[in-house]
């Protein structure tokens, strides 16, 4: 299976993240949002689609968080999950 297309999501999601923690509220939420929209490829491996999943899980709590302005603690669980996803894809 290729993971080529996860390894370029996992790398934006970094990117994506540090973007959003240095910007104002209403574009935070647009972008991370963005991020808990995305879903693995059908020709992802079952280890780096769990990741994947997972990351997009925590982009999404944060999300939500985001909003309600309680996202106090949460960037940290999803910047860890968006790494995580990439040792995954580099195979770490």
């Amino acid at each position: 299976m290729s993971n080529a297309d996860s390894l370029i999501k996992a790398r934006y999601a970094i990117t994506i993240l540090k973007t959003a923690r240095a910007s104002d509220r209403p574009t935070a939420v647009k972008l991370i949002e963005g991020l808990a929209l995305d879903f693995p490829s059908p020709d992802t491996s079952d280890d780096v689609a769990e990741a994947h999943h997972k990351a997009v899980m925590k982009f999404y709590e944060l999300a939500e968080a985001l909003r309600s302005g309680q996202e106090i603690g949460l960037w940290i669980p999803a910047e860890q999950a968006a790494k995580r996803w990439l040792d995954v894809v580099q195979g770490r």
